[in-house]
């Protein structure tokens, strides 16, 4: 509706603006919120994934302000300006040598995740290719139910005990629990 000149037209005008600005300010607190929950679950892990360094040194990325209210921390200024190659270059991700196999049976695994699944095949090889072994002894405890799941852990043993379900779990085929 366009304005005509009319006062009652004029206070319809501006009542329809209020209503677009009230559904704009909803939509920006939503998406709001659907950015901080990725935030929660990606900076955690990303940080663990790069093992970042910033160029100040000090484990903030560069061009981040951070604004404290209320107990909470917000950031309000993120640069996306292209990095410098000095800068680039401390944000490399460290890959290790797998064999074809275990490159295989962790793609699988990724694929067969629900979250993970969706990823771009190009994130997924980058997975892949910065995942590391570790091997543990037996009788450790490796995940424990509860734990915030900010690793990925691909088993390439066929078999488990399943403390919470007081069972030895095992795998037909390397890669899948039965």
């Amino acid at each position: 509706m366009a304005y005509s000149g009319k006062v009652n037209d004029f206070e319809a005008y501006i009542a329809e603006l209020e209503k677009k600005l009230d559904n704009k300010d909803a939509e920006i607190r939503l998406l709001t919120n659907e950015i901080d929950k990725y935030k929660q679950i990606l900076q955690p892990l990303t940080a663990a994934v790069l093992g970042f360094h910033s160029i100040d040194g000090a484990g903030t990325p560069p061009a981040v302000s951070v604004m404290v209210t209320a107990g909470r921390i917000k950031k309000f200024a993120i640069s996306a300006e292209p990095l410098a190659i000095e800068g680039a270059q401390q944000l490399l991700m460290k890959t290790y040598p797998k064999s074809v196999r275990s490159r295989e049976l962790i793609k699988d695994a990724i694929l067969d995740n629900d979250f993970m699944k969706n990823l771009e095949i190009t994130q997924i090889r980058e997975i892949v290719d910065c995942m590391y072994p570790v091997e543990y002894a037996a009788g450790s405890l490796i995940i424990k139910e509860g734990d915030v799941g900010s690793i990925v852990y691909v088993m390439e043993v066929s078999s488990f005990w399943h403390r919470a379900s007081e069972r030895f779990a095992s795998s037909r085929r390397i890669g899948k629990e039965e």
